[in-house]
């Protein structure tokens, strides 16, 4: 078998086994359409009685659309396998990593790619029915030329956020039990990466540090490209900043990998 064929084959059996739980596959989409309401309600209140002011230089359509895509960006970069690597380590189930030619970064990121067949249909949903009740107030908030620098951007996205999280993952090396650091950290990039809110909503000091940050990256970039809110050269300048937070988090990822290794005792396994 190829390098590349294992890990193929991983990345189907991934989407096949999320195909198998119907309950879970139907159930998927109320966990965007949920959090997406409460959302726009609490925008609702925020503007209320006028809902012609502008709020940080948003209007309400504004805000619904960025809220739209906000959604649907975080929700393709949401992640669980955290959880899983940090099980292997404690459990000793890592040994097989490290006794067969399967290399443990790539083996996630064929399983992600699985997992994230499944959210894409979620999304294609989600941006029926955004789409069906919200799309007059749409109209001249999208950046149709966009479309291709906004595909970049996510697949960018996907790939950074997934090497933040499995860098995070291997602090399992060295803590016994961090479902609740995963929590919190999660916590904290959802706000910095303008899931909740726009992060230029923020204080204009905070802001510009957040966009040399990679956190903003997953979220409130891609939106901001597919809003039409920055010039060419604005996204190609951000684009090359995803690629090198990519490259360093590749870099930090092996460095704690190869640290945590070495500390490995696979208790249990």
């Amino acid at each position: 078998m190829s390098k590349i064929e294992k890990y193929r084959i991983n990345a189907i059996n991934s989407i096949q086994t999320s195909l198998t739980y119907r309950f879970q596959f139907f159930s998927g989409i109320f966990i965007l359409v949920i959090p997406f309401v409460i959302k726009l309600s609490l925008w609702k209140l925020a503007f209320m009685p006028d809902d012609t002011k502008e709020i940080a230089g948003y209007t309400f359509n504004e805000l619904i659309v960025y809220t739209i895509f906000s959604m649907i960006f975080s929700y393709l970069n949401i992640t669980y396998f955290q959880y899983n690597i940090a099980f292997e380590i404690k459990d000793g189930s890592l040994s097989r990593y490290l006794v067969k030619p399967v290399n443990h970064m790539l083996y996630w990121i064929s399983m992600l790619i699985g997992d994230k067949f499944i959210n894409v249909i979620y999304v294609l949903v989600f941006i029926i029915l955004a789409g069906g009740i919200y799309g007059n107030n749409m109209d001249g908030y999208i950046a149709v030329c966009n479309i291709p620098f906004t595909i970049v951007s996510i697949i960018l996205s996907l790939i950074l956020n997934f090497l933040m999280y499995y860098a995070i993952s291997l602090s399992a090396f060295w803590f016994l039990e961090i479902s609740y650091f995963f929590s919190a950290i999660t916590f904290i990039i959802s706000i910095l990466s303008g899931e909740l809110m726009p992060i230029d909503v923020m204080p204009t000091f905070v802001t510009r540090i957040l966009l040399f940050l990679p956190f903003s990256y997953s979220v409130y970039f891609p939106t901001q490209v597919i809003m039409g809110e920055l010039a060419i050269k604005d996204i190609l300048f951000r684009l090359i900043i995803q690629i090198v937070w990519i490259t360093v988090f590749v870099l930090f990822g092996r460095l704690v990998w190869n640290m945590g290794v070495r500390k490995y005792e696979s208790v249990g396994g």
